[in-house]
């Protein structure tokens, strides 16, 4: 399965216009602000995979991670989090996340995140 549309969900107006340049070659992106907006973007539309910052100015990503597994189990999520804690990072794993960004991040290291969940993406609808 190919990720061609990614939703971004981060506030941070730097990193909200950076991350759409880097990807925008290979990816669709799709940038929101909010957990509020999020939720209505993703009910709404699909993607291929979700990138999701931990604060946001509504709730935390954890809480917008845990509310799309709700009515998108299969999605891959890659959350990011300038927490460094294995508790912080088991409660996003917990709550649905596919892997774990710590921020600071490079772009080297987003593309072999994103490479990594289509691999097990696909690796798990081969094995259906």
């Amino acid at each position: 399965m190919r990720i061609t549309r990614v939703l971004y969900v981060e506030d941070n107006i730097d990193m909200s216009e950076m991350i759409p340049r880097l990807l925008g070659k290979s990816y669709r992106i799709t940038a929101v602000e909010t957990c509020a907006d999020a939720l209505l973007t993703a009910k709404r539309e699909h993607f291929g995979l979700y990138l999701i910052d931990n604060l946001l100015p509504d709730g935390t990503g954890i809480d917008l991670c845990r509310e799309i597994r709700t009515f998108d189990r299969d999605t891959p999520i890659i959350f990011c989090s300038g927490f460094t804690d294995d508790s912080h990072q088991r409660l996003a794993f917990d709550a649905g996340a596919n892997d774990f960004l710590q921020k600071p991040f490079d772009t080297d290291q987003l593309l072999a995140a994103i490479a990594h969940v289509r691999r097990r993406k696909r690796s798990a609808s081969w094995r259906r």
